[in-house]
């Protein structure tokens, strides 16, 4: 654990989060409050969640190393995702969030802490190739595939059955989530983040000349995890102000 930060690391994630409270405010606009956004239901919508989701793991994965208590981390984040889910299922069940991306960050954390003496193990190059495929591969895990476009198999019915087997990536019938992120496969693409700090590490930062740290995205990458608490209730009071007050067609 090196315990230091990479502004422009930092940077990335802020534009990434601030990408995400832009995205969910359009989202928040067309599902929660009716407003006509067909881009929403495109699939450049879908792009650009998926750049946003895609983004912060792989961040995540990159900054694991950077952290100077991975447990504690863990623990925090994971407890942040189960308060999240409590007060979702409790106030708005409608647009409930179980097993989100708090959830998952806070489980990476803990598993890649268990893992890390074996993963250490194994060259840095091979270990993010082979993460990424292995993230490829089981991309439609959820939707009960394996395999990649040219090669997929369907999964057995029996894995999805219940709360701990949508945890692990296989959503039981009915399961429901806005936000749903479970360990398979996202886990590779946390490991591919992983694996790119060893490289990084290895053959990169004594040559690392990048300075760049734009300072308003680096302050909100250094607090992003504030942010991502507080940002929908901020833009839920926001939106409820405006349409108290205005009607849109």
């Amino acid at each position: 654990m090196t315990g230091k930060r990479l502004n422009y690391i930092d940077s990335l994630r802020g534009i990434t989060i601030c990408s995400m409270v832009l995205y969910h405010a359009f989202w928040d606009l067309a599902y929660i409050y009716g407003l006509n956004l067909p881009f929403m239901r495109s699939q450049g919508a879908f792009l650009w969640q998926q750049s946003i989701c895609w983004s912060f793991i792989l961040i995540s994965g990159f900054c694991w190393s950077l952290g100077s208590n991975p447990v504690r981390n863990g623990i925090k984040v994971f407890a942040l995702g189960l308060l999240i889910t409590g007060i979702t299922v409790w106030l708005m069940p409608e647009q409930r969030i179980v097993f989100g991306i708090l959830t998952f960050l806070g489980s990476a954390m803990l598993i890649v802490y268990l893992l890390d003496h074996v993963l250490q193990k194994v060259p840095a190059v091979t270990g993010a190739i082979l993460s990424f495929l292995l993230f490829l591969a089981c991309y439609d895990i959820n939707q009960g595939f394996i395999g990649f476009s040219f090669l997929k198999e369907n999964l057995p019915d029996d894995l999805y059955r219940n709360y701990l087997t949508t945890y692990l990536g296989f959503p039981f019938k009915g399961f429901y989530s806005t936000d749903y992120f479970s360990i398979l496969p996202w886990l590779f693409l946390y490991l591919t983040g992983y694996f790119c700090h060893k490289i990084y590490e290895r053959y990169w930062r004594e040559k690392d000349q990048i300075t760049w740290d734009e300072k308003f995205f680096s302050f909100i990458g250094r607090n992003s995890l504030l942010i991502y608490v507080i940002h929908q209730p901020f833009l839920s009071a926001v939106f409820n102000v405006i349409f108290s007050y205005f009607t849109f067609a």
